[in-house]
Parts: structure tokens; sequence; C-alpha cells
């Protein structure tokens, strides 16, 4: 007997549920279908796998958001700031799924040190921020 497949193709999807702490319970979704043509008929066989997975960017970019959440709540950010940075925050999230879905699974080195690099910026401008903010709420001179 003798099988032909017609069509096989795989499909990755991330899935990532919220910008705060939860952020690191991320899933990933691969779907593999196949077609297969027997003599008298033609079966197609769908498999779709789900597992959580960690992401230490992820992980960094959750830090992050924790860190405007706490500046804002003390004024040392303004609301407008907080808004800034957590639309930067959000674009590093779908960055590094993007990153993820392209390498099926994988972050290049070249991925990942662009997205550590903004990452690291990110870093930077909140601290700063928070900084000068802290300052100001309180009178002091950093």
């Amino acid at each position: 007997m003798h099988f032909k497949t017609l069509t096989s193709f795989t499909l990755t999807a991330i899935s990532v549920l919220s910008m705060a702490p939860s952020v690191l319970a991320d899933t990933i979704t691969t779907v593999e279908t196949s077609t297969v043509q027997q003599p008298s008929q033609v079966v197609t066989t769908t498999v779709q796998q789900t597992a959580p997975r960690q992401s230490n960017y992820l992980k960094r970019l959750a830090r992050i958001m924790e860190q405007i959440e706490q500046g804002e709540s003390k004024n040392w950010l303004t609301a407008e700031q907080a808004t800034d940075l957590r639309n930067q925050q959000k674009i590093l999230v779908d960055k590094e799924a993007t990153f993820y879905a392209n390498g099926k699974g994988v972050i290049s080195k070249a991925d990942g040190d662009c997205l550590e690099k903004e990452i690291n910026g990110l870093n930077i401008s909140v601290t700063r921020l928070m900084n000068s903010g802290m300052a100001t709420s309180s009178g002091n001179q950093l």
C-alpha cells in the first residue's frame, strides 16, 4: 500500500495573557496538520499541543512593569510618564513574542542581543524617571 502526503504544515502561536507578573506563565501552542491520501480516501490529522514556557526577557519585562506600577502609585511617575513606559514595555513584549514565534521556539542570538539592548534602555529610562520623581516628591535632590 502506498500513501502520499499532500500537505503538511506547522503553526506556532504565542499567547501572552498580561503585561503584569502573570506574563511569566505564557504558553506556546503548536498545531501540526498533515493530509494523507489513501487508496479510497483522504485522511487529515491535526495534533495541537500547548505547553507553558518561561522567558528571561518576559521576566525582566514583568519586573519593569511592576516598577512602573509602583512608581505611578507613589507619584514618582506622572500618569503620562507611566503610560509612555507601559507602551514601550508592551512593544518589547510583542517583539519578544514575534522573535520567539519566528524562531519556532528559539530566539536567535541577534534577536536576543537586540531585545537585551532595548530592555536595558527601558530599564534605565524607568529608573531615571523614578529617581527624578522621588527627588521631586521628597523635596530632596539626588
